[in-house]
């Protein structure tokens, strides 16, 4: 019910502002998915049972942008998400909102919140039609710390003899990536980032490089054997990716990697039961995958490897003083099916591996008596736009 009445008053709002207000364009999009973790001992894809689950890959979302000027418009994106969103249960947000000011042909200013372009495929987040799977897999989507900003950027495009070469720069403020897990609070007061990409017939290569300060305050943790003192830890961070799509002649690829490295300006203090010094929180992570697929008319089969490591600074065993080193691989295999221009049928297996029990950051109901090193999950439906 409550789903139904955001929905209902976002479309009233939008079709009042389109029938009131003139250069208002807007677009919907949206995927229902039904998903489903084969196996207790080890769930992927935020579920928390391996029961049907029919809520946290769906969402719907509306475009909506209108020409101010003739240099400057405003552009926005308003989503209600199952899970793993800013706003989960299906409450309204904005991805984004922001003007956009041309002082000149090649040349674009905006101000308002903004995706955080670290992946060629952030652009498509949300919109799952047009991706060639049904997301951006979580091995490594879900170590990015943050999917927006609010601030400034600038970009400035040039013809090259090989493509169009865009640059640009931004700074702000981190909006986070999804709901903050219990007993951590996070605040990422600044970014300073700058991006490259170079597009040409069917093809795009991309590469970003980014500092930004984060602020996490600790009031327990109930990953680790004893309850973490409660602490506030600061850091600075670098961030780079790179990253590569292809699609032409029937050929399909994406590849995208990135590695992050943090440097503390404070340490966490432990709990009773390991050794009483500070340690730092962040150490680094790093995560990538390639897609490759083939078109068959209609069809489009794609396999994907991804990997995402996150490794903390402190030791997770008081006994033994290892570091908790959250290695994933997944392997993915999915056949879209084109039912029209405005719908994709979609059906994926995935299967994930870490290296050793409770090492990884997806087996989250591991049992210290499980020895199990791997988990599956299946999903199947439909990406649409209207």
């Amino acid at each position: 019910m409550k789903f139904s009445k955001i929905l209902i008053t976002a479309a009233t709002i939008f079709s009042a502002t389109n029938v009131f207000a003139d250069g208002v364009e807007w677009s919907g999009f949206g995927s229902l998915y039904y998903s489903q973790a084969m196996d207790n001992q080890f769930l992927l894809g935020q579920h928390t049972n391996n029961k049907p689950d029919y809520t946290t890959h769906s969402l719907v979302g509306f475009n909506v942008g209108s020409r101010i000027s003739d240099n400057m418009s405003f552009s926005s994106q308003l989503v209600m998400a199952g899970a793993g969103a800013q706003s989960t249960n299906f409450n309204l947000f904005a991805q984004f909102a922001y003007l956009t000011y041309n002082p000149v042909q090649s040349v674009s200013l905006k101000i308002g919140r903004q995706l955080w372009p670290m992946l060629i495929s952030s652009e498509y987040q949300r919109v799952h039609f047009l991706l060639p799977q049904s997301e951006i897999p979580q091995t490594v989507y879900g170590l990015m710390p943050f999917v927006a900003f609010d601030g400034v950027s600038a970009n400035k495009t040039l013809d090259t003899g090989i493509g169009s070469l865009t640059l640009g720069a931004y700074a702000g403020a981190h909006k986070l990536n999804r709901v903050a897990p219990a007993g951590l609070a996070f605040d990422f007061p600044s970014i300073l980032g700058a991006r490259v990409t170079l597009d040409g017939s069917g093809w795009r290569l991309h590469a970003t490089a980014n500092q930004f300060k984060s602020k996490m305050t600790i009031s327990y943790l109930t990953s680790l054997p004893s309850t973490m003192y409660s602490s506030v830890n600061t850091a600075t961070s670098t961030i780079y990716s790179f990253g590569y799509r292809y699609d032409k002649n029937n050929i399909v690829s994406w590849g995208e990697m990135f590695t992050l490295k943090s440097k503390d300006n404070s340490l966490v203090p432990m709990a009773s039961g390991y050794s009483q010094q500070a340690y730092k929180y962040f150490e680094r992570s790093y995560g990538g995958y390639v897609l490759v697929g083939y078109r068959f008319g209609k069809f489009l089969p794609t396999a994907t490897v991804a990997q995402g490591t996150a490794k903390l600074g402190f030791p997770t065993d008081p006994t033994t003083n290892q570091k908790y080193d959250g290695k994933v691989t997944s392997y993915i295999l999915c056949n879209s099916y084109q039912m029209n221009d405005q719908a994709t049928f979609k059906v994926e297996f995935q299967r994930s591996t870490v290296p050793s029990v409770g090492g990884g950051f997806f087996d989250v109901a591991q049992s210290t008596t499980s020895t199990k090193k791997y988990g599956d999950m299946v999903k199947a439906g439909i990406d649409f736009i209207f």
